[in-house]
């Protein structure tokens, strides 16, 4: 209940060598229920420190002062170094009090403690070495515990142990996937760590006394140069190179250097996929958190299973986990599917990245190989249409959309029909969760080229869509429509631009004024975050009127309700200036910028009739031109003046400027 800044005051105190703090109960104390409770006091006070923690020291003079010279330290030290301090300190308390006790439900706590010390813990900020001896620590103990699980009966206590390890790194891997230490430490076998620690033997060791281990910045100095991809946001063929002060990752796109030591470990098997693939079949009790696992690392590094590695057991393990049907093999069969499909779904989506194959020498036939036989499985035969299990389902569309369109032109004709007309079917189905991925998928599924002029796929999408935007209710599934909406936008702007009037006068133009106003209408509906979409879409439609000549217009459109949706749908897009949201203004200007691309055309459009009406028609012409560049103006100043808050919002501003 205290204020989390004082109790910052008190954190030294607990770590000091005396019997009356907190720690000394954690790792003495006789009674396991008092060390127990201690443990989940430490757990609590680690969960409000990260704001502290963020203060520690990076210097070499911070990271060579222990906790004990500190004490006793009589001149002035910067609480910086005192941080820093405490943070390695509570490192290697942490895994002595593991090292040290016998009840399964105390380390399992002690393991939730660490979860927390890891998440508030700056690494990137310290010396390089500290996360390489968590996660060999962590590497150690799970070995031990897996081993004990093994020859073991109870098991119970013991799985609940293993799972808060693999809890742990995953923590690890989900924060600080961009840290060359975190790569270099899943590249290594277990069997050569011992050649980087220095020991006889790593097996041997305990994971207290590998945190008790010397600095290694020594060690990292001939790695310096190690360059690691960075699978994290772009899945490009990034390269990045560890920083020497900090460990973090800079972007390089030279070669890879020619090190010997990674010579050694591009050939080797990462010992953490190595045990994840091992545990994560359906009849192990710990499947379900090694596929998580296993999510993220096909997320973060694709490069550790490389065809010439883990390739074809993944592949088995997936198959096989989706095929499995004997609810006796595993009491959550459903946990282990859904995880399953997450998991192809990642590792499947840097498949369809050409940079992402090459770089692992994945040819396109084995990726083929892979889907023929997703597709063949109960994938879609079972757990896409199974709506009970919504969550399976919504994940097996979502894993649909990860296919790539490299691939999915190589797929046999039956398959991918197959795959569209389940996806059209599910976008009416009573789960919202369904409905939203089928609809995304879709919109996926436009931008691939083989369907981008297919005019039946055209029409039943543009039809669902319009059902959707107009009578769904749900606000996710109205946000993945506007979004798929504005790709099929740009898919129809892309055939008109590459064909001419001959997809024009195929695609009925009666579904583009539907599309239109349906746009324009849910465009004064919906939430800043859906207008960012839609307003994309309505400036592509706008394009594609202003590329429409005048006479197909006329056999087959009113051109008076016509010339009413685009004034409606010009004066919808300068009215979305006054939204303070920056991603929608840069959309807005996007559009805008497309819509004014054949200006005079859409004038000429909105000016065909005869008689005196053309005079008010000609003044409602400049006052458009007036009213968008009046609009123009005056977000150029906002966007000048306007502080922005939020951190998210910033990365939008010179991309808006440029629009």
């Amino acid at each position: 209940k205290l204020d989390k800044r004082t109790i910052v005051s008190y954190w030294k105190s607990f770590l000091e060598s005396s019997n009356n703090n907190l720690f000394y109960s954690v790792k003495n104390d006789p009674s396991p229920k008092v060390r127990l409770l201690a443990a989940t006091s430490l757990a609590l006070y680690l969960e409000y420190v990260r704001s502290f923690f963020t203060i520690a020291a990076a210097d070499d003079l911070s990271s060579n002062l222990s906790f004990q010279s500190i004490q006793s330290h009589q001149s002035f030290l910067p609480i910086s170094y005192t941080v820093s301090a405490i943070v390695r300190q509570l490192h290697k308390d942490i895994f002595i009090c593991l090292n040290r006790e016998a009840f399964q439900l105390n380390q399992v706590h002690l393991l939730k403690c660490l979860q927390q010390l890891i998440k508030a813990t700056p690494y990137q900020k310290l010396k390089p070495g500290l996360l390489y001896k968590l996660i060999l620590s962590l590497n150690v103990l799970l070995d031990t515990k897996n081993t004990l699980v093994i020859q073991s009966t109870q098991t119970r206590d013991k799985i609940n142990v293993l799972q808060e390890i693999i809890n742990c790194l995953n923590t690890i891997l989900t924060n600080y996937s961009q840290m060359a230490e975190v790569h270099l430490a899943l590249a290594s076998p277990l069997k050569n760590i011992n050649t980087f620690m220095n020991q006889n033997s790593v097996l041997s060791s305990t994971c207290s006394s590998i945190m008790e281990e010397e600095d290694l910045s020594d060690k990292f100095e001939k790695f310096t140069n190690l360059k690691v991809p960075n699978l994290n946001q772009t899945r490009v063929k990034y390269f990045y190179e560890s920083n020497t002060a900090s460990g973090q990752m800079t972007p390089n796109c030279n070669q890879l250097c020619d090190l010997s030591f990674q010579e050694s470990y591009s050939n080797s098997k990462s010992w953490l996929v190595d045990f994840c693939i091992q545990n994560s079949m359906a009849s192990r009790l710990i499947s379900v958190s090694c596929l998580d696992l296993l999510a993220i690392i096909a997320q973060h590094y694709f490069d550790l299973l490389k065809k010439d590695l883990f390739f074809e057991d993944v592949c088995k393990l997936i198959l096989e986990n989706l095929n499995s049907n004997s609810a006796t093999e595993c009491l959550n069969l459903n946990q282990v599917i859904l995880k399953t499909i997450k998991f192809t779904e990642e590792f499947c989506r840097c498949l369809a990245t050409n940079e992402l194959r090459q770089m692992n020498s994945i040819d396109l036939n084995d990726c083929c190989k892979l889907w023929s036989s997703l597709l063949n499985s109960k994938l879609l035969s079972e757990h896409l249409v199974d709506e009970q299990r919504y969550l399976i389902s919504s994940s097996a569309c979502d894993c649909l959309a990860s296919i790539g369109a490299p691939i999915f032109e190589l797929l046999p004709y039956q398959k991918r029909i197959f795959c569209l007309t389940n996806l059209l079917h599910l976008t009416k189905s009573q789960s919202n969760l369904i409905r939203a991925a089928s609809v995304r998928a879709l919109g996926v599924y436009v931008t691939f080229a083989s369907l981008k002029e297919d005019q039946n796929f055209l029409t039943d999408l543009s039809l669902c869509l319009l059902n959707l935007i107009s009578n769904d209710s749900n606000n996710l599934v109205r946000q993945k429509t506007a979004w798929s909406m504005s790709n099929l936008s740009e898919v129809l702007i892309e055939n008109v631009e590459r064909v001419g009037n001959v997809f024009i006068e195929e695609f009925n133009l009666g579904i583009w004024y539907q599309l239109l106003d349906s746009a324009t209408t849910a465009c004064h509906q919906e939430s800043e975050k859906l207008k960012s979409y839609l307003v994309r879409t309505l400036g592509n439609l706008i394009n594609y009127a202003s590329s429409t000549d005048t006479d197909i217009l006329c056999t087959q459109l009113n051109l008076e309700k016509v010339e009413k949706s685009i004034g409606r749908a010009i004066e919808t897009l300068c009215l979305c200036k006054n939204v303070k949201m920056l991603k929608v203004k840069w959309n807005l200007s996007h559009a805008i910028g497309i819509a004014m691309k054949r200006i005079n055309a859409c004038i000429a459009l909105m000016s065909i009739n005869t008689g005196d009406v053309n005079i008010i028609r000609n003044n409602a012409n400049e006052s458009i031109y007036l009213r968008i560049w009046y609009g123009l103006i005056e977000g150029f100043s906002k966007l000048k003046n306007d502080s922005i808050d939020a951190t998210n919002e910033i990365q939008h501003k010179n991309t808006l400027t440029h629009q």
